[in-house]
């Protein structure tokens, strides 16, 4: 990069110039690229979505480690899911240890 005021060479990453000390207009720089459009496809399904919703009704575990597994992912749709999954799972599985808690202090 040259100094418009004394002609000088600086380097590109120069805020002011080392001759002269004029500050350096900054250049222009390339735009930073869009990460590549994907082709519409959903990276989770709504049935994966609602079938590990209802698998976890079952087995809370099921959604516990896929909620895991998922929210590890750096794409935010993946997140939600495994958000969602992870809730769900912990949900069902309080809600089981209260009512067996529940049920087994009845025998006192």
């Amino acid at each position: 990069m040259f100094c418009q005021k004394c002609g000088k060479e600086n380097l590109e990453e120069a805020g002011f110039c080392g001759f002269c000390g004029a500050p350096l207009a900054p250049t222009a720089r390339a735009p930073v690229s869009a990460p590549p459009a994907t082709s519409g496809a959903q990276p989770v399904s709504n049935g994966l979505t609602i079938g590990i919703c209802i698998a976890s009704l079952f087995i809370p575990l099921v959604g516990i480690i896929m909620g895991g597994i998922y929210m590890s992912d750096a794409n935010p749709a993946k997140k939600s899911a495994g958000k969602l999954w992870l809730i769900v799972g912990a949900a069902v599985m309080v809600f089981y240890c209260a009512l067996f808690s529940a049920g087994s202090l009845g025998n006192l």
